[in-house]
C-alpha cells in the first residue's frame, strides 16, 4: 500500500521528500537510489534532490548512471554480435541493455561509497560518445544521490520515478526527433523498456508519479513510514 503525501508543486514535493528521508535515516553515509526507466525524469529529480539536500546542510554528491555507459562505437558494434544460446538466443548483444553499461565498475563505486572509500574512473561523455580523457574521483560523503535503474538492493533508500510506458515513448519521440528517426527511437525504447522491466524495484520507499510534469504526485510506502 502507498500513502500519498500532499504537495503543492514540484519544489514543495522535493522539499518534503528530502526532509522526510533525512529525518527517518540518520545513518552516514546514506545512499539514495533514484530509479526509473530512461525518459522518466531521473536526472531532473536527482538534481532537485541534490540541491535540496545541500540547503538542508549535509554534504551530498550526485552520480549518474550515464557515467558508466560504454563508448558509443562499442555499443553500436554489439548489433552484429548474436547470442547463440540461453535466454537471449537469436538476439543481438545490443538488445541486452546490460551490455551498454560498465556494470562491474558501477557496482564497485556504489560499494566504495558504502565502505567510505574513494572511487576514480573515466566517466562517459555524451558530447563525444567516448570516455573522458580526465579521471573523475568521487569521495565518500554523508548523502549520495545515485540515479540508476539497477542495483537497487545496494541502496538504503529507493525513490522510484514512475511513468506509464506509452507516456515514456511519447516523450522520447518528442525529445529525440532531431537526433534519430522514429524507427530508431522505437528500437532504443524497446531495449530500454526491457531493461527497466527486468530490474524495476517492487518495493520503493517513495514513488513520484511523474506522468504529468506539472502535477507530479508523491507517495510513501506504508511499511516505510
Amino acid at each position: 500500500m502507498k500513502e500519498r503525501i500532499p504537495t503543492e508543486n514540484q519544489a514543495d514535493l522535493t522539499t518534503k521528500l528530502c526532509r522526510d528521508i533525512k529525518e527517518r535515516n540518520p545513518k552516514i553515509p546514506l545512499l539514495i537510489n533514484v530509479s526509473g526507466c530512461t525518459g522518466a525524469g531521473k536526472s531532473t529529480w536527482a538534481d532537485r534532490m541534490t540541491e535540496d539536500f545541500k540547503e538542508l546542510g549535509p554534504p551530498v554528491v550526485h552520480i549518474s548512471e550515464d557515467d558508466f555507459l560504454q563508448p558509443r562505437e562499442y555499443r553500436e558494434s554489439l548489433r552484429s554480435k548474436v547470442y547463440e544460446s540461453g535466454e537471449w538466443k537469436g538476439k543481438t548483444y545490443w538488445e541486452n541493455h546490460d551490455n551498454w553499461l560498465r556494470l562491474d565498475l558501477m557496482r564497485e563505486v556504489i560499494t566504495n561509497f558504502k565502505e567510505g572509500k574513494n572511487s576514480t574512473y573515466y566517466p562517459y561523455q555524451r558530447a563525444t560518445g567516448t570516455f573522458s580523457t580526465e579521471q573523475k574521483t568521487v569521495e565518500p560523503t554523508d548523502i549520495v544521490v545515485f540515479e540508476t535503474s539497477i542495483f537497487s538492493e545496494l541502496f538504503d533508500v529507493l525513490v522510484l520515478i514512475d511513468v506509464d510506458d506509452d507516456a515514456l515513448l511519447d516523450r522520447k519521440l518528442h525529445r529525440d526527433s532531431d537526433l534519430r528517426d522514429e524507427e530508431t527511437i522505437r528500437a532504443y525504447h524497446k531495449v530500454q523498456l526491457d531493461f527497466w522491466n527486468r530490474y524495476k524495484p517492487t518495493t520503493p520507499n517513495y514513488t513520484i508519479d511523474n506522468n504529468d510534469y506539472n502535477k507530479p504526485q508523491l507517495y510513501s510506502s506504508n511499511s516505510y513510514r
